[in-house]
């Protein structure tokens, strides 16, 4: 866990996981042909949108524990 907490922290990893998470909400829309039902594009962007809270809240909580460890 502490990897995943490291790898957070730096910028460029939030940077891409906004970009991975934009693609993976917007996907359903831009590939309309690739999901016949309108049941399973909501599917996939609620799907898409649980795990982008998930990503925010691991960045969320490595960025508290960053600031516990700095003494302040």
């Amino acid at each position: 866990m502490k990897i995943v907490h490291r790898i957070l922290r730096h910028r460029g990893a939030r940077v891409f996981l906004f970009l991975l998470a934009f693609l993976a909400i917007t996907w359903p829309f831009m590939a309309h042909s690739l999901y016949p039902a309108v049941k399973t594009q909501y599917l996939h962007l609620f799907i898409a949108w649980v795990l982008v809270i998930l990503l925010l809240f691991l960045i969320s909580r490595s960025s508290f524990q960053n600031d516990d460890d700095s003494g302040g």
